[in-house]
């Protein structure tokens, strides 16, 4: 299973492409919390909402593939990171807000330890392969659309 874009989190009205990868002459079904929702090898949401959040599955004729979490938020700002995260690769988290607030500053946390402090207009932390731990990352994001306001949004790996 693949996803285009890869980020485990969106924002309401943006979309999201899931693909079942497998031969061809085999039948697909997607699932989210195991009720099926769509047929075919791929499963595009076009404009998210938050009631297409769950756990996703494709299912073959030879089975179900591995869930995975898909989480759409109506709020201001979201942390994302990828749907799947492989050993020995970068990792990319984003703070990703809503195209009518402005970001001007954004900082990244590991547990309560900041990773990376006060960026300008740079939403995007990559962690490299080496330093990459399994834990609580957080972004917190000045934020302004008639005012400044800080927002917070968090993501286990």
């Amino acid at each position: 299973v693949s996803f285009q874009p890869n980020w485990n989190k969106l924002l309401i009205g943006e979309s999201i492409t899931m693909t079942c990868h497998g031969e061809s002459h085999l039948t697909y079904h997607w699932f989210r919390n195991n009720v099926m929702v769509a047929e075919g090898p791929i499963y595009t949401i076009k404009s998210a909402w938050v009631e297409n959040s769950g756990m996703y599955q494709c299912q073959t004729n030879l089975g179900k593939s591995a869930a995975f979490r898909l989480d759409v938020s109506d709020g201001p700002l979201i942390l994302q990171a990828p749907v799947l995260v492989y050993s020995g690769t970068d990792v990319n988290l984003r703070c990703h807000s809503r195209p009518e607030y402005s970001v001007h500053r954004t900082t990244f946390y590991k547990s309560y330890n900041v990773i990376l402090g006060s960026l300008s207009d740079h939403s995007t932390y990559v962690l490299p392969r080496d330093s990459y731990a399994p834990g609580r990352y957080r972004c917190v994001g000045i934020l302004s659309r008639d005012e400044y306001v800080s927002y917070t949004d968090e993501v286990s790996l």
